[in-house]
């Protein structure tokens, strides 16, 4: 990953050049390929914490009939690993790249002596925490009080990467179907139809897995 590259990373925000450069001496690249595992729930505890530089993860979950239950998708810049660290109990979720994916990887001892050395990265680190619980909170009480449509339609708005969120908001490749029904807590059939739905009254526009969703601030205040 390039400096510009990880000064983008929500974690180093307004760090100086040579701090970053620091923190970037204590990481090792690593590829894992479409559909490979990179961390399973079921693992009691690994000691490293994960930057995507290239490339989709999906984060998910087993429930008890062995369903698998998609909690979100993470592209470059964003980061994981981090709670096993923090309270050294097992993983929460399952990570599996959903394209040809490239990682940064820290060892955890090296990861908590960051913290106390930069206390502007333990500082957005808790930020991104509480922000994430806080989209966690509010997706579960949208998908329990909206249509099937709007389930559908909020799931893409989280997709949307923060750099793409304009006036036309694009998501550069929609994850498969069955993974959106996951998110969105609905059948697969559910989600073609919604998705039909968003396109024909002019919602969105989909070019193959491309998606443009149009006058994103009124499409936010609508269903989000």
């Amino acid at each position: 990953m390039s400096l510009s590259v990880i000064k983008k990373v929500q974690l180093f925000k307004d760090l100086k050049k040579g701090e970053i450069e620091s923190i970037l001496k204590l990481t090792s690249s690593k590829m894992y390929y479409k559909n490979n595992t990179i961390l399973s729930e079921a693992e009691k505890f690994s000691a490293t914490f994960y930057i995507i530089s290239k490339g989709k993860v999906k984060v998910s979950r087993m429930d008890d009939d062995g369903k698998e239950i998609v909690l979100s998708i993470l592209g470059p810049g964003n980061f994981f690993g981090e709670m096993s660290l923090i309270d050294g109990l097992s993983r929460s979720a399952t990570i599996t790249s959903v394209s040809d994916t490239e990682v940064l990887t820290m060892r955890g001892k090296d990861f908590n002596e960051m913290l106390k050395v930069y206390p502007q990265v333990t500082l957005n680190l808790t930020r991104v925490l509480v922000a994430r619980l806080r989209q966690s909170d509010a997706q579960i009480k949208r998908l329990s009080l909206m249509n099937t449509i709007g389930k559908v339609a909020s799931t893409l708005a989280g997709l949307v990467p923060p750099e793409k969120k304009r006036r036309k908001a694009v998501i550069e490749s929609l994850p498969p179907v069955r993974d959106l029904a996951s998110m969105a807590g609905i059948s697969e059939s559910s989600v073609s139809r919604a998705i039909k739905n968003l396109v024909k009254s002019g919602y969105i526009q989909k070019e193959g897995k491309k998606v443009i969703i149009n006058h994103f601030a009124d499409y936010e205040k609508m269903f989000c």
